[in-house]
C-alpha cells in the first residue's frame, strides 16, 4: 500500500519534508531505479503543488508552507552534503532564506 500525505496542509507540509529526507537518504543506499525515485518524488511534488495553490487560512498554514519552501530552497541552493562543496549563495538567496526563517520564527 502506498503511503500518501495527510490531507491537512500543516501535516502535509511536514510530511513532505520528511519524504524529502527519506528520498535523499534511502534512494542511494537501496539503489532505487528511476521508476521508484519518480514515484517517491511525485508524492513530495503533490504536496508542494498543493501548498502552492491552497491559500493559507492560519499562521500555522503559513509557517508550514514557509518550512516546506525553506527546505526546498536550501536543498536547491546547497545541493552538496559537504558545506565547502557548495557555492556561496548570492544576496537574493540569502534574503529568501533569512525572510523564510524569520516568518517561521515570528509566526510559530
Amino acid at each position: 500500500m502506498a503511503v500518501t500525505a495527510p490531507a491537512d496542509l500543516v501535516h502535509a507540509c511536514a510530511w513532505a519534508i520528511e519524504q524529502a529526507w527519506f528520498i535523499n537518504f534511502t534512494a542511494g543506499s537501496e539503489s532505487w531505479d528511476d521508476d521508484r525515485l519518480d514515484e517517491e518524488c511525485e508524492k513530495y511534488n503533490e504536496v508542494f503543488s498543493l501548498a502552492l495553490v491552497q491559500p493559507s487560512t492560519s499562521l500555522r498554514d503559513l509557517v508550514a508552507k514557509a518550512r516546506l519552501c525553506l527546505h526546498d530552497f536550501e536543498a536547491q541552493t546547497f545541493p552538496f552534503h559537504s558545506p565547502e562543496a557548495n557555492e556561496e549563495p548570492d544576496d537574493l538567496a540569502k534574503m529568501v532564506i533569512t525572510v523564510l526563517r524569520e516568518v517561521i520564527t515570528l509566526c510559530a
